[in-house]
């Protein structure tokens, strides 16, 4: 959520009457993390692509 916060109006007007409530509904149950909390979300996410990639290699 944190990545597509910023663009959310611009999607939402996208999305039209109704479309948006599940989205909006994951917003609220997920709010943007803080800055300290994206850099160890982009670190885990970092060592999972890893993980992935060394397995497709075995």
């Amino acid at each position: 959520m944190t990545e597509f916060a910023p663009t959310w109006p611009a999607v939402r007007k996208l999305l039209g009457r109704g479309g948006d409530r599940y989205i909006e509904k994951a917003m609220e149950r997920t709010p943007p993390a803080s800055a300290d909390e994206f850099i160890k979300l982009t670190g885990t996410w970092m060592n999972i692509r890893r993980s992935w990639a060394e397995f497709l290699e075995e």
